[in-house]
């Protein structure tokens, strides 16, 4: 299924930074469930799915960071400590919104899919673009030779049969 976000999203010349935002958006799409589900579901099952998305997004956002800050440093950005602020701020702000998410008030779900969504497009066709200037083709591959931390996101299942399922909330 093709994700709207990925029609957004401007490739960095990266193949593996392009492919971690394209799960990432691949992820938010999942948050979106959680709100498109909401009238199918009670609220203690919605808070659960995202609980869920919002996991995974977490864990795609950190190993994401992570990798592309090594990379960074790698072909010596200038801009590094400014990009590294950016993640941060971004963290603890999903962070923030995250503790307003309760069962009795689970409205900020769409607060935090509206954030996720225009962040990572803002974020990536303003800020991650910029690095495109700044390495060559090869220093990627070098780059990975070196590099020993996580790259590889785990596809979230977007299969009819899994929508089917979701549909139906089992």
């Amino acid at each position: 299924m093709a994700n709207i976000l990925y029609q957004r999203i401007t490739s960095v010349a990266v193949p593996l930074f392009d492919e971690h935002h394209r799960t990432i958006a691949d992820g938010i799409a999942l948050l979106s469930r959680c709100i498109s589900m909401g009238c199918c579901e009670n609220e203690k099952q919605i808070l659960e799915r995202f609980e869920s998305a919002f996991k995974l997004i977490k864990s795609y956002i950190f190993i994401h960071f992570a990798c592309e800050e090594a990379f960074l440093e790698y072909i010596r950005f200038p801009e590094l400590e400014h990009h590294k602020q950016r993640h941060q701020k971004f963290v603890h702000e999903i962070m923030r919104i995250r503790e307003t998410i309760t069962l009795t008030d689970l409205s900020h779900i769409a607060d935090m899919n509206w954030f996720l969504y225009s962040w990572l497009v803002g974020h990536i066709n303003e800020e991650d673009i910029q690095y495109r200037q700044y390495f060559k083709g090869p220093e990627i591959i070098d780059f990975m030779k070196d590099y020993s931390g996580p790259t590889t996101l785990e596809k979230p299942d977007f299969s009819r049969r899994r929508m089917l399922l979701d549909l139906f909330g089992l």
